[in-house]
C-alpha cells in the first residue's frame, strides 16, 4: 500500500540492522550456504560479512547481497 512506502534512505539504519553474515542465516542448508559461499566468491562478494539478507515472496526466497558501504544492492542469488 502506498501509505506504507518511504524513501530508501529512511529505511537504510534499519536495513543495516537486519543484514547477516551467510553462515549466520538459519532458512538455508548446508549445501546451499556452500553453494552460495562459491558464487558470492567468484563474484567478488564477501560472504564473511554482515552483507546478506533473504526475500521472501510466496514460497520462493532469495538471497539479496548488500554493499556493506552504501547499501545498496551487489547481487541477488537463487540459493
Amino acid at each position: 500500500m502506498p501509505r506504507y512506502f518511504r524513501p530508501w534512505e529512511q529505511g537504510l539504519p534499519k536495513l543495516r540492522d537486519q543484514l547477516a553474515r551467510l553462515d549466520d542465516i538459519k532458512y538455508l542448508s548446508k549445501a546451499q550456504k556452500q553453494s552460495l559461499r562459491t558464487r558470492m566468491s567468484q563474484q567478488g562478494l564477501a560472504a564473511d560479512e554482515r552483507n546478506a539478507l533473504i526475500l521472501w515472496g510466496g514460497s520462493r526466497y532469495v538471497l539479496a547481497i548488500f554493499d556493506p558501504a552504501t547499501l545498496r544492492v551487489r547481487a541477488i542469488l537463487k540459493p
